[in-house]
């Protein structure tokens, strides 16, 4: 990088930095949410890097200490692909400020080094978080010496540029192919979507292929070699990982070198057509057959809601980011019509010897954990942006604005929890009053995710923003209302199968429901509150 690339860089970093806030930052409400956000940050990093330190150490007990290092190769591998392809959109493309950005003396192949760089810093500690605690398991356990730690993490910088890539040149190519239609918007959402899934379904398939090759842990632990040589023909970066973890200078080299050489490749290709990609991208079409009719009249709360959806499918990061659930939902709904409830679990669990009944309390909570992902609620107010001071100058009142946002969260995800619960229940044959239960508990569920969602929103908004990617996917409100939503309905999860032994359904769904109700309504209340003092 030269001088000129190195300080366009850093102005990226520092703009999104909520260290910078604290630095130099007056406003003490601004210093409050920056504060949230480093501590949720830390939170869920301690969170990630705790779960990796325990699997390696579940590895290392079961005498697969050599395999910590393809554990680790093929998670960073796996989250650096997707978070990666997640924030492309937004970030390299259709970015806010891009008029601006490309008006400076910079060539666009730098301007696209330079935001996947920022991609690359932002996430760095992630990567290094999971990769490095890994490695300090496999060199208590003897798995690596001194020399293996220094290659570890000197190759763990480098371990992520591959995927990373990967994912730019995915979704450069979908973009490429959608911009130049009318909804243009839409269609990049769509693609996206249909990739991630049929990832996903690659995964399930690979697995399972693996389980039919090596059907238990005692053949799997006898041709450990046979398994990493495996794994290597699918992603050999993680071969180079693992052979240079046990000083093998010359696999280590192959890494850096081969992710250097192909990102200086990717990007002189990408910054051929950046230009042509971003026009294409901020073009609107116009229809030659426009026809002037009468505008109709609105409430203030349809007119809000309506507002939201245009917001919402206007904005393919937003899209994507939020709706992902939606269609994820319904494709375990066909999926469970398909293969069956018990088809679906077993595939879920891996075949593990669970009996299927136990499960059926958990259903709206299965469900909760795709239609309850992501709240449109929590990064609503953010999107605001710029246009937020055009909204409080309407004789507008405040509640009436905010419930027109949790409404419109409600349209968007209760329809399709409410029928994906049935279809679970159905296929379970767990009766007409458990059937009815659950669809409420999902409606319930999904009011409280809106309520709560809400509150987070609220009172970590973020006005000021380079980028979408900052509110949706890295915002404060995101990171505080992941955390405690979805790592307490897996507990819940969990939980529900255990009282499911021991309590009858229905009394058991019936009170999770009155419980789950009261907190939704505690939720909104709340937000209603914030609603006055902070909207």
């Amino acid at each position: 990088m030269n001088k000129s690339e190195i300080t366009l860089l850093r102005m990226l970093l520092t703009a999104s930095s909520p260290f910078n806030t604290l630095k130099y930052g007056k406003d003490k409400k601004k210093r409050g949410t920056a504060v949230g956000q480093i501590v949720a940050n830390i939170i869920l990093f301690l969170i990630l890097a705790g779960y990796e330190v325990a699997t390696a150490v579940g590895y290392a007990y079961n005498g697969m200490t050599k395999s910590i290092a393809i554990l680790c190769g093929i998670t960073v591998s796996v989250m650096a692909f997707v978070l990666t392809f997640f924030r492309i959109d937004g970030t390299l493309f259709d970015f806010d400020g891009y008029d601006i950005l490309m008006s400076f003396p910079y060539k666009a192949g730098s301007v696209a080094k330079c935001k996947c760089i920022y991609l690359y810093v932002r996430c760095l500690h992630w990567y290094l978080g999971l990769s490095l605690a890994g490695m300090v398991v496999a060199l208590a356990y003897g798995g690596i010496d001194i020399l293996g730690a220094i290659l570890w993490t000197i190759m763990s910088l480098f371990l992520p540029l591959i995927p990373m890539l990967a994912a730019t040149v995915a979704g450069t190519v979908i973009t490429g192919i959608t911009s130049g239609f009318k909804n243009k918007t839409i269609l990049r959402a769509a693609a996206s979507m249909t990739f991630i899934l049929l990832v996903f379904a690659g995964r399930f398939l690979l697995e399972g292929k693996l389980r039919e090759e090596e059907p238990s842990m005692s053949e799997i632990l006898a041709s450990m070699s046979e398994y990493t040589d495996r794994i290597a023909r699918y992603y050999p970066p993680v071969k180079w990982f693992s052979d240079g973890t046990v000083g093998n200078i010359a696999s280590c080299i192959l890494l850096v070198i081969v992710s250097l050489v192909l990102f200086v490749s990717v990007f002189f290709v990408v910054g051929k057509r950046y230009r042509e990609l971003n026009s294409a991208l901020k073009s609107h079409s116009s229809s030659k057959d426009f026809v002037m009719k009468s505008s109709g009249k609105r409430s203030v709360l349809s007119a809000v809601v309506f507002k939201e959806y245009r917001r919402f499918m206007g904005s393919s990061t937003y899209l994507v980011n939020c709706g992902f659930g939606v269609v994820l939902s319904l494709v375990i709904g066909i999926a469970v019509m398909v293969v069956g409830f018990d088809g679906l679990i077993s595939t879920i669990t891996g075949d593990a010897p669970i009996p299927q009944g136990i499960v059926y309390p958990a259903i709206p909570f299965i469900v909760y954990f795709c239609t309850g992902m992501v709240s449109t609620t929590t990064c609503s107010p953010s999107l605001e942006g710029k246009s937020y001071w055009i909204v409080q100058s309407l004789p507008l009142d405040r509640k009436k604005l905010y419930q027109g946002k949790l409404i419109f969260n409600m349209i968007l995800f209760a329809p399709v929890g409410t029928l994906v619960t049935m279809l679970m229940c159905i296929a379970a044959h767990t009766g007409l009053i458990n059937t009815l239960i659950c669809m409420l508990l999902s409606i319930a569920l999904i009011f409280f995710s809106s309520s709560w969602g809400l509150v987070c929103g609220i009172r970590f908004m973020k006005l000021q923003w380079e980028s979408e990617i900052e509110v949706i996917k890295q915002g404060t409100a995101v990171v505080v209302y992941m955390l405690p939503n979805m790592f307490v309905n897996m507990g819940l999860i969990v939980l529900m199968i255990f009282l499911g032994t021991k309590v009858s359904a229905n009394i058991l769904l019936g009170g999770v429901l009155i419980i789950v109700a009261a907190l939704g309504l505690a939720a909104y209340k709340r937000a209603m509150r914030l609603a006055v003092i902070r909207g």
